[in-house]
Formats: structure tokens, sequence, C-alpha cells
């Protein structure tokens, strides 16, 4: 679990901030990896005469009892947000890369580290690697199961020896490794193991630059991350119109994959989706998850090539989406109907049996709205009693 705190935000907001405006930059966070929401912030109204109320002066987004959407918006809104992190804590993370974060002073998150788009990753330090890091086929596993292809050093040129001698039993393990050779031991207290440290180096590290060098059951490439990607012919997890993506969330539940990805775009859209099954037959089946009702829906038309699935997908604007890779034979009530309103709304292929018309999009006009929108607005809140849009 990846708990956060959310929505902070200056007096640019203010009382302006709305479920609609959060969902954006909530999607996003979900994409980065957080699974748990922490409102920044929530004051107490102790006055019920006073509205909007009290504030946190001029930090923090307004979440309050006393917000005008609180009771409508706001609700359906939560729930959005118990749905999606309910998913997103399931199962496992599932990612490509562990990266390493290096042993030099001050350790933390490499967020510097280039991963190449449409590929996942997660950070590691050597706390991890010597004490909860194996090797299972291949894979880097972690004791809950979550696994890993490689792992990537990005700050080789000082580590602890007994980080080095870790990596090299992983790498006889069968583990792949990724990155340059390293140089030296890190502090005085450590010289004595310098010559040991270049020889367990030299064993595991190729004697030439660009190169892949097998090592007992595993491999170490001194190639870029980029090219060794390349060499090893792994392939992106998921496309969008043909595109790696770069933010993207995925779990393993199970056997089967669930994936989460959002529109940073303000306008409908039309796109394909592309994801690699790492299935053993590669017999996955695409199901969409919606939160915004808790209904799912299967994908009746998608297209198999090799080890990948296709479909194309309608988004609203700003729109974010679960897709869940089944493989374990066991369909839930395929009750979804989000997917059709999209269309409705935006391409106007609703059916209807009162008189049409047809406009130069080859859409069809369900119904006209015209004349004034006559509003009211709650007195106790401060507002004109009534206005006309």
């Amino acid at each position: 679990m990846i708990s956060a705190e959310s929505f902070t935000s200056i007096n640019t907001v203010n009382w302006k901030g709305h479920p609609y405006y959060y969902k954006h930059h909530g999607d996003h966070m979900w994409a980065r990896g957080i699974n748990e929401t922490m409102f920044h912030r929530f004051a107490h109204q102790p006055n019920n005469h006073v509205k909007p109320g009290m504030t946190m002066d001029s930090i923090g987004s307004h979440f309050d009892r006393t917000q005008t959407w609180w009771s409508n918006g706001g609700t359906e809104w939560f729930k959005y947000l118990a749905r999606g992190s309910y998913l997103l804590q399931q199962g496992v993370p599932d990612a490509d890369f562990l990266v390493h974060v290096g042993d030099v002073a001050p350790v933390r998150g490499n967020s510097s580290a280039k991963i190449p788009a449409g590929f996942g990753y997660d950070l590691v330090n050597s706390d991890v690697l010597l004490n909860r890091i194996s090797v299972k086929d291949g894979w880097l596993v972690l004791p809950e199961g979550t696994r890993y292809k490689a792992l990537y050093l990005t700050k080789t040129d000082y580590l602890n020896y007994n980080t080095l001698k870790r990596i090299q039993t992983l790498v006889a393990d069968g583990a792949t490794v990724i990155g340059n050779k390293p140089t030296s031991v890190i502090g005085y207290s450590e010289w004595a193991n310098q010559a040991a440290f270049k020889q367990i180096a030299d064993q595991l590290w190729p004697e030439t630059p660009n190169n892949i060098k097998t090592y007992l059951k595993g491999q170490v490439s001194n190639y870029s991350l980029e090219e060794t990607i390349a060499q090893l012919k792994l392939e992106p997890d998921l496309l969008i119109d043909k595109q790696p993506i770069e933010v993207f969330a995925k779990r393993r539940v199970a056997g089967n994959d669930l994936y989460f990805f959002h529109s940073e775009k303000p306008e409908f859209r039309q796109i394909t989706v592309d994801i690699r099954d790492d299935g053993v037959n590669s017999n996955g089946m695409p199901e969409i998850w919606n939160n915004t009702d808790g209904t799912i829906e299967a994908v009746k038309e998608f297209r198999r090539s090799g080890n990948r699935i296709s479909f194309d997908l309608d988004l609203e604007p700003y729109a974010s989406r679960f897709i869940f890779i089944r493989r374990d034979n066991q369909p839930p009530e395929y009750n979804g109907k989000h997917s059709q309103l999209v269309k409705d709304i935006y391409l106007n292929t609703a059916s209807t049996s009162n008189k049409s018309t047809q406009n130069t999009n080859n859409q069809t006009a369900i119904t006209e709205l015209t004349g004034a929108w006559n509003v009211e607005f709650d007195k106790k809140v401060g507002r004109p009693c009534k206005g006309s849009i």
C-alpha cells in the first residue's frame, strides 16, 4: 500500500476546486503508483451558521462538508476514489525493472533514472537486495510475489562490498543485471575489500563496452538500458495508438493482470490500446472495469498478434480506464454500460424513435435544447437566489 498526501494546493485554487478538477490530478497519481489518498486537507466546521466556513489559511484544497458540491458530486467522486484505490491495492505490483538507488549517501529516490516509455519500474535500496530479493526462473522476486525482469544499476562508481557480493549471488542464480561496471568500495572502512571487490566486478562485467556477459545462470549487460532492451528483445508493456506510454499502473492479481491509465487530453478521443500478454499461453481476455459505477464490461472485439492484445476504445475528456486481462476462466457478470454511454454522448449513436436529423459529421441529433437556463441557488450559501443563463 502506497499512501500520499493528496490534492495539496495553494490559494490559486481556494474554494474554486471541485471533483472534476481534482479527478484528473488524482488519476495521474494513481498511474504513478499511489493507491491510498490522504486528503490535504479537511477542516472541522464547528459553526453550522457560517458557510463556506473555516480554512487552513491558503494551504490545502478545501474538502469540507460546507462545500456546495459535498453532497452531490462529492459523494460520487469519493466512491470513485474508494473503488479505484481498492482495485490498485489488489494483488502485487508488476513491473519490468528494479532500479537500484545506489549506496552513496544521501540515499534517496532516484527520480532522475530514465526508463523508456512503456516499461514499468520500482526503486530498490541495498537492504532489500541483501535481505528480501531472490531469483526464480530468471525473475527477481520478493517474498510477497512481486517480480522483475532485470536489476538496473544507475549509480555504480561506488558500492558497498556486500552489495556487490549480493549482486554476484543474484546473477549466479539467474538474474539479469544492467549497468556500468562498479569501480570502488565506499570509504576507508571497506578499503581492505577493494581487491576482492575488483575481482567480483571483473568476473561479472564484460571486458569490452556494449556487451552482454553470461555468468553461471544469469547475465550482465553494460549496454545502455535502451540498447539492452533491444538486445534482449523486450517489448513495451502498454501502447496507445502505437506509442508506448510513460505513466501507467499494473498489478498482478492471481495470475491475471490489471492495468490503469488515464488521458491527459481535455477532449473526446478514439484510441487503440495494445497490451503485452505475459500469460503462459498468451490467452488473456480483456475486460473494462468501470470504477465510476462498479460494473464490468467484456471487450467483445479485440485482436491477437503473437503475445499482444489490441482493441479500440472511446475515451471521454480526461478519461481513465482500468483494463483487466483475465486468464482464470472465471468471467463475472458483464453488466457495464459506460462504453456505450460514452458513444451515446460523444458519437450520438443512441437509438431513438423520434424524428432525427443528421449533421455534417453523420451524427444523430437526439434532442435540441433551446432557450435560457433558469438556475436557483441556495440562500444559505450567500449567492443570488435566481439567475438566468
